[in-house]
């Protein structure tokens, strides 16, 4: 692995004021890197060069002001751009906070209320359970209380793209409700509540009532226009002792109000500014100060208190709406994490203390708790305390998992083709397989392979035998499966899924 490139970036000693007029949004376009911010900035450069981290983002507020942006590394493999604190990167679930003030904007206007049932505005919404379905509140929805969960909900949303409303209904009415549980269906249903009352897509939604307001000129809900943006950080995994752009990369299609937004982190500084202040850059406010209050206010408490596995001073004990409660050094936190192949975001803020902070990094394992680190590192700094020092334990686990992905067989992927592994014709497998639980696959024939897609995500497989295959269905995640053939006719195709064996028919 070659070292990271050295960069050099102009640096700026002064704070910028958040008064006045949206234009000052501009100014964040150039590192906030004070000199006594300056050991961290190498601290995390030389951490970076180590650990074999690609790019990182980090701003810290406080009140209204910004006392750091720096931005590290590269947005591409390739390191043919830097990070700027312009770059924007994948947030994954830290969505979730801007999904749930969106849904506060329509409280604000009168149009939802937060203890109205879910059927108020989702009146197809059912569970296994009517009468629980019937009283679970949109509060309900954005705190997890109930822990509604449908794991082929969450992969047609976030992996293959291939959910429309009458199999999504369908399968939420499989789901049980339970006790607190953090998941991604909370989020997917309020992005539905905000179309439902809107109108608009959840997307364009955030965009016109959130991202403008607040000044954030690099959010986006659309990944087509999230890496279209030459600043774009891209997510990037290492393989072989080098980086590439990640085997899986969000789409439109899986972009969903759970985890589907892009920003920088000059964009965030003027979140967290707002989550302070409540005040955007031109003194405007989105909500009145006693709702955003309640956002931030614990709405569902964790039965079990957890701390960070690295031994930093964090712990989570609950959710508000839109963000996980807990402390920072017995401090309140309000914080919210985020994760994907080749990406990992941090966002967070101490309301008693009047702080803030996001770190974004274009890499996810095997350093895992980079993010986490960096986080302790400005924390400490603001808050004048001596900081928990968690990189050894992270290059320590780094090692550990970079030998087990070592140790993984190493496949040399051969799909199946007109002269192996297949009983009949190789035009007798094309087609469309249906699925009731996880929807629709395609089978093609190009350049004398057989070709799968599940939704939107094309798959690697590899021929195990007459009509018996692997299947990559995310990267790293092998099963085995098999063509049914009867009467010399392929009938479906079977694959291993976590909910047991699943079968695809072939359509007519």
């Amino acid at each position: 692995m070659r070292a990271l490139l050295a960069l050099t970036l102009l640096l700026i000693t002064t704070n910028v004021s958040f008064a006045g007029e949206p234009s000052a949004a501009a100014n964040l376009s150039n590192p906030i890197v004070p000199d006594d911010w300056q050991a961290l900035h190498h601290r995390w450069q030389k951490a970076m060069d180590e650990l074999h981290v690609p790019g990182l983002a980090v701003v810290a507020v406080r009140g209204d002001q910004v006392v750091l942006l720096d931005a590290l590394g590269v947005c591409d493999p390739e390191g043919k751009q830097q990070v700027t604190t312009r770059s924007p990167f994948y947030l994954a679930s830290v969505t979730k906070s801007f999904t749930a003030l969106g849904v506060a904007i329509l409280v604000e206007e009168g149009k939802v209320d937060l203890d109205a049932p879910v059927r108020t505005y989702l009146p197809k919404f059912t569970l296994t359970d009517p009468d629980k379905a019937s009283t679970i509140t949109v509060r309900d929805l954005l705190c997890h209380r109930y822990g509604l969960d449908s794991s082929p909900i969450t992969m047609a949303e976030a992996y293959f793209g291939n959910i429309d409303d009458d199999r999504y209904y369908r399968l939420l009415a499989l789901v049980e409700p339970g006790t607190f549980s953090y998941s991604n269906l909370h989020y997917t249903l309020a992005g539905r509540i905000i179309e439902a009352v809107s109108g608009k897509r959840w997307q364009d939604f955030l965009a016109e009532r959130v991202f403008a307001p607040l000044g954030m000129q690099d959010a986006t809900c659309y990944a087509s226009q999230l890496y279209a943006n030459p600043l774009a950080a891209w997510p990037i995994v290492e393989q072989a002792g080098k980086w590439q752009r990640a085997p899986l990369v969000k789409n439109d299609a899986v972009m969903h109000a759970a985890g589907g937004m892009g920003s920088s982190a000059a964009d965030l500084a003027n979140w967290l500014r707002f989550q302070l202040t409540g005040k955007t850059p031109d003194g405007r406010t989105l909500v009145s100060p006693a709702l955003l209050a309640e956002i931030h206010k614990q709405q569902a408490r964790d039965a079990t208190t957890s701390r960070n596995p690295l031994g930093l001073p964090f712990t989570r004990d609950g959710y508000s709406l839109g963000w996980f409660t807990g402390a920072y050094r017995k401090r309140p936190l309000l914080e919210h994490g985020g994760g994907y192949i080749g990406t990992s975001t941090y966002v967070s803020f101490l309301p008693e203390e009047n702080v803030g902070l996001a770190v974004l990094v274009n890499e996810s394992t095997p350093n895992l708790g980079f993010t986490m680190a960096v986080a302790e590192d400005v924390y400490a700094k603001l808050l004048g305390e001596t900081p928990v020092d968690a990189l050894p334990a992270i290059r320590q686990n780094a090692e550990r998992i970079r030998a087990r992905l070592d140790e993984r067989p190493q496949r040399d992927w051969q799909p199946p083709t007109a002269t192996s592994g297949l009983s009949q014709p190789v035009e007798a497998y094309v087609g469309t397989y249906e699925n009731p639980l996880w929807g629709t696959a395609r089978v093609k024939h190009e350049d004398d392979r057989l070709h799968v897609v599940v939704g939107t995500l094309p798959m690697r497989w590899n021929v195990l035998g007459e009509d018996r295959f692997e299947l990559e269905i995310l990267p790293g995640d092998v099963t085995e499966g098999e063509f049914k053939v009867g009467d010399d006719r392929v009938e479906a195709f079977v694959v291993q899924t976590p909910m047991g064996a699943a079968e695809f028919r072939k359509t007519p």
